[in-house]
């Protein structure tokens, strides 16, 4: 028998709670967040102020960002399939997503970014310390592979990518301003960093300068898994 799903104010409520033990000394920030479920509307406040949570219903006329996603998508969240972050992420800012989110406002950009990483990735656990689902079932197609992102925060990003036959990671050959490696952890692929290709296999890991391009597809039939890593100043 399949449980019944609690109400998304229960779920809020649940995922506030977590997050009330998690939240560092000065880390300050103001989101509403909006859950639709056809036509019902569930609106909450979350209210991070010198350590200390407020949160509930309603919304707050000073919140420095605004999230909106389904019932379904909240759900996912409750349950470990998706991470915060693995729901909000996209290639480009203006892609769909199923969390859609306002930029921080009142903020400097790589202050916004922090903040907000650092909400996505811990507000919509419910669990203490947080913990991160990643593997096949908790992907999202992003940037060409299937993505779990894992732990962003400033200068440093990282998320969990399962390339099947056919996928091309990065396939746009953009270049990036950070440090970057892919550290593969099963299959084997082929590579593209710059002007070089070579095969890459488990238990090897390449690093990418930054501003080079970068991709990497599959190999022999079978997909490739791998950790990603950006780090430094522009990450």
């Amino acid at each position: 028998m399949t449980p019944k799903t609690p109400s998304a104010e229960q779920m809020l409520r649940e995922m506030a709670a977590a997050y009330a033990g998690k939240i560092p000394e000065g880390y300050d920030l103001k989101a509403n967040i909006v859950v639709r479920d056809g036509d019902a509307e569930t609106r909450w406040h979350v209210l991070s102020e010198g350590g200390q949570l407020a949160h509930g219903p309603g919304l707050a006329d000073d919140a420095q960002t605004t999230l909106t996603m389904t019932g379904e998508t909240l759900t996912r969240l409750y349950r470990g399939q998706w991470s915060g972050l693995g729901a909000a992420g996209r290639a480009h800012i203006r892609d769909a997503a199923p969390i859609d989110f306002t930029i921080p406002q009142g903020l400097h950009p790589l202050e916004a970014m922090r903040r907000g990483y650092y909400f996505l990735t811990h507000f919509f656990s419910a669990s203490s310390p947080t913990l991160i689902p990643f593997g096949p079932e908790h992907t999202r197609k992003i940037h060409g592979g299937h993505a779990a992102p894992l732990f962003y925060d400033a200068g440093l990003r990282s998320s969990y990518y399962r390339l099947e036959p056919g996928d091309v990671l990065n396939e746009d050959g953009a270049k990036d301003p950070m440090h970057q490696g892919f550290v593969v952890i099963s299959g084997r692929g082929v590579a593209t960093i710059g002007e070089r290709t070579l095969a890459i296999r488990a238990g090897q890991a390449v690093y990418i300068p930054a501003n080079t391009i970068h991709m990497l597809r599959p190999e022999g039939g079978e997909p490739v898994e791998l950790i990603w890593l950006a780090w430094g100043a522009q990450a």
